[in-house]
């Protein structure tokens, strides 16, 4: 998306990463009701007195039945039903050709089928707005609706790319209204139509700009220009006026896409000349004068990710020490264990290093990991400092050897949910999740409620407002308290706005469902996640797992005989598509195994628990698995035959 997309899509707040047809769509869509919003309701007629009324009055009755009409119109303008809209006015125009609110209908039929043009890409839904619109600047000059009008007469034919008719519209705009509400966001089109004629020379574009901004200080468009401005600057080369004019626009109040093009595009500059340390100042002045703001942080992340893809991992771990640097004390700024996670994938090795090196250089890696963060700490870190960097560790620990599990970040993190399990206060959401966790494994159910419920009642208006519920969710079912456990899930399913958690949410109903013997209703919603893109991977392996332990639970409800004989053939077939289907998960796919191997001793299939248990053992993948070492355990054991 380019600069101008960027600019048409921020002043309504969406994001740079909508294709052209979706951006269409919603621009029309929030510019439609923006501009409903900005005007007054149709006003009812003239009141009139008992004392001078008519004992009938036609004309009079006649302009209350329009009234009435269209505050039905008027509700589905600012409902958006575009579609609905359309139909309703033209209707309401054939019915009152000579209404006194006709403007107001013209108008409505026009931002409807600009709309609809935006929703389906329909030309001809162009074409009629268009002649909509323009019927509103010929026919009613002195209109409140004739300044809109021919600002979306604009919008349309540069909508339409119909360039020279859109040069036209805004500069007859302009002419008239220099100082309209849509001023800035037509002048900003003029200017960059400019900056793509190779005829026009950057100094007229300056100018034009520049001299916009002077006699318009507050316009909301500032932002947008002040970016096409250091572009320009840009492209002369003038790389000094061109980074203080987008950090200019990265502290204007704009939206939050052209914030990050501003912010990407001065960070680029500032890449280029390795000046790190303004680069986090940047950051982190935008962010002290804009707490609420964290997806910067985001953006930051990207930018680093990038340096680490090209190879420049050094690079970014500097830029992320010294933005980490007053933020990683505040357990409310919950973006700090992305950027850790930056951090640590920055100093990792891309190539995955000889097996005979590993340990070694694991622990080298450790150690410089540690002395990055104490120079991020100080000499006296706080509480939530201290427990970050126990969770870096760990986190190096797993990404080193490329697992979701190692010996030593299960030590690093029991240590840290041990140490804090009483001072939930300390601890991030992510933190809090973690810990919760694991004090939940460790049967610690007291500890792992603190940090639950900590994290339910301070975090619930953020991304990880699931993730409270959920511990509290998994807590009743650890607990046998299943009908609760279904309740807090699907409330948090229901009503909670949290995205961190939401597959885990519903693979604990499925769990759930299964605990109360609601089988029928825990597979059919377990084959829902199985066949959504959402689900892929690890939490479809779950959710294929939970069928299978389903099969098995109904099973020995079951009376002896067939219907338990087959409902044990479904679960060992079950387990035995994830054995197959998920490799590249081994302790998913371990587990597998193991559960195909019970369930074969349930089927007093002796051979075929044989067959899993030295298949788990031999497999190359799964060698350093916990049931892989059950097994051999097994082996030992005699239980599996030499």
């Amino acid at each position: 998306m380019n600069l101008l997309e960027v600019s048409l899509a921020s002043r309504l707040a969406l994001t740079p990463h909508h294709s052209r047809g979706a951006m269409v769509c919603a621009v029309l869509a929030a510019t439609a009701f923006g501009c409903a919003a900005c005007y007054a309701p149709a006003k009812p007629p003239p009141a009139v007195t008992k004392s001078t009324a008519p004992a009938h009055d036609p004309k009079r009755d006649q302009q209350a039945v329009e009234y009435k009409c269209l505050l039905t119109g008027e509700r589905l303008v600012e409902q958006a039903k575009w579609q609905e809209v359309a139909t309703y006015c033209a209707a309401l125009e054939a019915r009152f050709p000579k209404s006194t609110y006709l403007d107001r209908i013209i108008f409505y039929q026009g931002l409807a089928h600009i709309c609809n043009a935006g929703n389906a890409g329909n030309a001809a839904d162009f074409a009629l707005s268009t002649k909509l619109f323009e019927r509103v600047t010929r026919n009613y000059p002195k209109s409140e609706f004739y300044e809109p009008a021919l600002y979306y007469l604009a919008l349309a034919h540069f909508l339409n790319n119909e360039y020279q008719k859109t040069v036209a519209a805004c500069s007859e705009y302009l002419r008239k209204y220099p100082d309209g509400l849509y001023a800035g966001d037509l002048q900003y089109r003029l200017s960059y139509i400019d900056s793509n004629d190779t005829r026009v020379e950057p100094n007229k574009i300056i100018t034009e700009i520049e001299t916009f901004m002077e006699g318009h200080p507050n316009d909301v468009s500032n932002g947008s220009m002040l970016c096409l401005l250091a572009d320009t600057y840009k492209k002369s080369h003038e790389d000094d006026k061109a980074l203080a004019a987008y950090q200019k626009a990265l502290f204007s109040k704009s939206p939050d896409d052209v914030i990050q093009y501003a912010l990407d595009s001065a960070t680029t500059i500032l890449q280029a000349r390795k000046d790190w340390s303004a680069i986090a100042e940047m950051h982190g002045e935008y962010l002290r004068r804009n707490p609420d703001n964290p997806f910067l942080l985001q953006g930051f992340g990207d930018k680093v990710k990038k340096d680490i893809r090209e190879g420049k991992g050094e690079e970014g771990a500097h830029m992320l020490a010294d933005s980490l640097r007053p933020r990683i004390g505040n357990p409310t700024i919950q973006q700090v264990e992305y950027l850790l996670d930056l951090m640590v994938q920055a100093i990792v090795p891309r190539k995955k290093p000889a097996k005979e090196e590993m340990a070694a250089l694991a622990d080298q890696l450790d150690k410089q990991l540690v002395e990055t963060l104490k120079q991020v700490v100080g000499d006296k870190p706080n509480p939530t400092a201290t427990a970050r960097m126990l969770y870096a560790q760990a986190r190096l620990s797993q990404l080193f050897y490329r697992k979701s599990r190692t010996e030593r970040s299960d030590f690093l993190l029991k240590d840290l949910a041990t140490k804090y399990a009483r001072e939930p206060a300390v601890l991030s959401p992510t933190l809090l999740s973690v810990c919760g966790d694991i004090l939940l494994q460790e049967n610690d159910l007291e500890g792992a409620e603190a940090m639950f419920r900590y994290l339910a009642a301070n975090y619930k208006d953020s991304l990880f407002s699931d993730a409270g519920p959920l511990g509290l969710g998994n807590l009743a079912l650890a607990r046998k308290n299943p009908e609760q456990a279904l309740k807090i899930f699907e409330d948090a399913l229901t009503n909670n706005h949290g995205t961190s958690r939401f597959c885990e949410t519903t693979l604990g109903k499925i769990q759930a469902l299964i605990d109360l013997g609601k089988f029928d209703e825990g597979r059919k919603l377990a084959e829902q996640v199985v066949g959504d893109k959402k689900f892929r991977g690890e939490m479809a392996a779950k959710a294929y797992l939970m069928m299978a332990d389903g099969y098995r639970v109904e099973a020995a409800k079951a009376p002896p005989g067939d219907g338990a004989t087959e409902l044990l053939k479904k679960a060992y077939a079950t387990y035995q598509r994830v054995e197959i289907t998920y490799q590249s998960l081994p302790e998913i796919c371990a587990e597998a195994y193991w559960q195909a191997a019970e369930t074969a001793k349930e089927l007093n299939q002796d051979g075929l628990v044989a067959e899993n248990l030295k298949a788990l053992i031999d497999h190359p993948r799964l060698q350093d698995t916990r049931r892989a070492k059950d097994a051999k355990d097994a082996k030992d054991a005699k239980i599996l035959n030499p």
